[in-house]
């Protein structure tokens, strides 16, 4: 769980066409959702970052790895804040 894994995953999740690049709409298409998309797209995007392998589910494993990350780009200790999860 570090900032890569974070960035991996916006990555996937933004890069819509799956040639390994985020063009401008890409981009835009991403920003809108966040901006004024409705309840539903919103949750689907956040799913997409957690489903970090694309199976659809999302488990305990995949959320730490997310946590991790986030926790990590903003500089605070992870462990004070997921251990339990992992309970």
């Amino acid at each position: 769980g570090d900032v890569t894994h974070l960035t991996e995953a916006f990555f996937r999740t933004y890069d819509i066409n799956r040639d390994s690049n985020i063009d401008f709409m890409e981009f835009m298409h991403a920003v809108s959702i966040i901006r004024r998309g409705d309840l539903t797209e919103k949750l689907s995007l956040i799913f997409s970052l957690l489903d970090s392998d694309q199976e659809g589910v999302i488990d305990r494993f995949k959320l730490v790895k997310m946590m991790e990350a986030l926790y990590q780009a903003k500089g605070l200790n992870a462990n004070d804040g997921y251990n339990v999860l992992l309970k």
